[in-house]
């Protein structure tokens, strides 16, 4: 079904998932919960309140597209950015949602973004653990590769993500096409 009804049925999933674990810990013992799906802080877990150690994340959900892309996006993407950001302001308007990470033994936040809105609503437990991406570190630890050509053929880069307004590979594709007309490059999109 696409991208249509996915988030009603996380919420839906939430609910029967914490029921069965509920229903196990009463059967066995458990050290730790650890939340490791879809990701994204709005939309707590269930899990937290189950009264066993609890880890949520890594969660994202705290991004917002900047203003400047904005206009380059069709009405369904404008749209979606527009709820995404309610819906980030409004989830410090429920009590509910507010002890679920309050209950959290420890949140791993995705994006700096997330930390900051986790912050924003009072979690305090909690650590920035990238999903993905290169850190700072190896980034200038090869930084002496940047002046040297691919061997045997065109600068390769790939990118990797459902195509969606907010991965913006159409900024991707202009940016190869750009750069194409100065080196030779090919972008493989997965």
């Amino acid at each position: 079904r696409g991208e249509r009804g996915v988030q009603l049925f996380y919420i839906l999933w939430q609910i029967r998932a914490a029921k069965f674990v509920g229903r196990l810990i009463g059967e066995r013992t458990f050290d730790l919960i650890h939340h490791i799906t879809f990701g994204r802080y709005w939309i707590p877990s269930g899990m937290a309140a189950l009264g066993v150690p609890f880890v949520f994340g890594p969660v994202g959900g705290g991004e917002q597209m900047p203003d400047g892309f904005l206009g380059d996006q069709p009405m369904r993407g404008r749209l979606a950015e527009f709820v995404k950001g309610a819906v980030q302001r409004g989830v410090a308007w429920f009590p509910a949602s507010r002890r679920l990470y309050h209950s959290a033994s420890w949140t791993l936040a995705a994006t700096s973004q997330t930390e900051e809105k986790l912050r924003e609503l009072g979690v305090t437990n909690m650590s920035l653990l990238p999903q993905s991406g290169i850190d700072r570190e190896f980034i200038s630890s090869h930084a002496h590769l940047r002046e040297s050509k691919p061997e045997g053929g065109p600068l390769r880069l790939v990118s990797a993500c459902r195509l969606i307004h907010w991965k913006a590979v159409d900024l991707t594709i202009a940016a190869v096409a750009q750069a194409a007309e100065k080196i030779d490059v090919r972008l493989d999109i997965l």
